[in-house]
C-alpha cells in the first residue's frame, strides 16, 4: 500500500478499510486462525513501521527544502546590498528563482511566510534592476547628446575648410 500510495492519509484510509474488512469477515478454521492472525499482525506492524519511516523522510525533506528556500532568500537579500552589475543582478535573480522553484515543498505552517519573504526579496532586486536600467538609459542619452555635440563641432570644422 505504501509503495503505491504517496498520500499518507489515503494509505491510512485504505489500511483502515482493510482492517475493518478483516474484522467483519467471519470465523476461519481454528487450525488456520493463529497463523493468519500472526501474519496479519506482522503485516500491520510493517505497514506502521513503513509509514513512520515515510513520515520521517517527508519531514526531513520538508526541512531540507525549507533550508534551500531560505538560502535563496538570503542570497537575494545579500545581492540587494551588494554593488553588482545589471547582468550579475539579472543572472543572480534568475538563479535564485530557479533554486526556489526546484527546492520543493516546505512545512505548511511556514509556506506563506517564506513565500512572502521571497517575493519581497525578488521585488527589491527587480527594483534595483529597474533603477540600473533607468540609470543606463540616462547615461546613454547623455552620451548621445555628447556625441551629437561632437558631430556638430566636426561638421563646423569641415564647413570652415
Amino acid at each position: 500500500m505504501i509503495s503505491e500510495e504517496e498520500n499518507i492519509s489515503k494509505a491510512y484510509q485504505k489500511f483502515k478499510e482493510l482492517k475493518e474488512k478483516w474484522r467483519t469477515i467471519g470465523s476461519v478454521p481454528f487450525e488456520k486462525q493463529h497463523d493468519l492472525q500472526r501474519e496479519f499482525s506482522r503485516l500491520s506492524e510493517l505497514f506502521y513501521y513503513n509509514m513512520n519511516i515515510y513520515k520521517e523522510l517527508r519531514e526531513n525533506d520538508l526541512k531540507k527544502n525549507l533550508g534551500s528556500k531560505q538560502d535563496a532568500i538570503d542570497r537575494l537579500k545579500k545581492m540587494a546590498t551588494e554593488d553588482l552589475s545589471l547582468k550579475d543582478l539579472e543572472n543572480g535573480l534568475h538563479l535564485q528563482q530557479h533554486q526556489w522553484e526546484e527546492s520543493g515543498a516546505v512545512p505548511k505552517e511556514t509556506w506563506e511566510e517564506k513565500r512572502n519573504e521571497f517575493c519581497e526579496a525578488v521585488k527589491v532586486i527587480n527594483d534595483k534592476i529597474h533603477a540600473l536600467r533607468e540609470e543606463r538609459k540616462v547615461k546613454q542619452q547623455q552620451f548621445l547628446e555628447s556625441k551629437k555635440v561632437l558631430l556638430d563641432k566636426s561638421k563646423a570644422i569641415n564647413e570652415r575648410e
